[in-house]
């Protein structure tokens, strides 16, 4: 049986061929998680796995530059989670929520590729747009390990007025500025360096 109240979802090409479908599902309850249809080069189902259990509404979340995908729990203390699509690496817990929140969508800037920036969106009234920069650093560690490491520059997006903002490293300072200025935020994507996001409670698209 196919799982319930999918939702957020990416396709992945895999290296033996074929490629599959990693969905999310919005289960209350601890019954949430990630999940993998796999197909074939031909387009035909060949196997179908559990990659992420016993979370809680597991909403939207994003793809990675090193084709993994993070997968966000929209619930007060939710997190965001890493995901290998080949069930290989065990998921984990990323630094990209901090101590929780209702998260919905991620997105990244990979224009540097030694130091993405990636953008988390909260689907609540005062949530806060977060910005995650991974730090250069001469001993890299694999690609998986940089949302897991402190080696990060994490900052909120805090509105000045209707036309001029900044990011702040003071987290209260970044969901004043969401219940203001732009509430219940989700969808999330960046194109040649603008980002774009959604309010939800507004109706409004933000491009910056």
């Amino acid at each position: 049986n196919f799982h319930g109240m999918p939702d957020g979802a990416a396709i992945f090409p895999l290296s033996e061929g074929g490629y599959v479908y990693v969905s999310n599902s919005e289960m209350r309850n601890s019954e949430g998680g990630v999940y993998g249809v796999y197909f074939n080069n031909f387009g035909e189902v060949v196997d179908y796995k559990v990659l992420l259990s016993k979370t809680k509404r597991n909403c939207s979340g994003g793809k990675t530059p090193w084709d993994t995908w993070v997968s966000c729990e929209e619930t007060g203390s939710g997190q965001c989670w890493q995901v290998d699509p080949t069930g290989l690496k065990k998921p984990q817990v990323t630094k990209l929520g901090g101590n929780g929140g209702n998260f919905e969508s991620v997105a990244v800037d990979n224009r540097n590729p030694s130091s993405p920036v990636f953008y988390v969106t909260e689907d609540h009234e005062s949530g806060r747009l977060i910005q995650y920069t991974v730090l250069p650093s001469k001993n890299r560690r694999p690609q998986w390990d940089w949302l897991h490491s402190e080696q990060a520059d994490v900052k909120y997006l805090v509105f000045l007025d209707n036309k001029r903002f900044i990011w702040s490293s003071n987290i209260e300072e970044g969901r004043i500025s969401q219940s203001l200025y732009f509430r219940n935020v989700e969808g999330i994507d960046v194109k040649n360096g603008m980002l774009y996001f959604v309010s939800k409670k507004l109706s409004m698209l933000f491009v910056l």
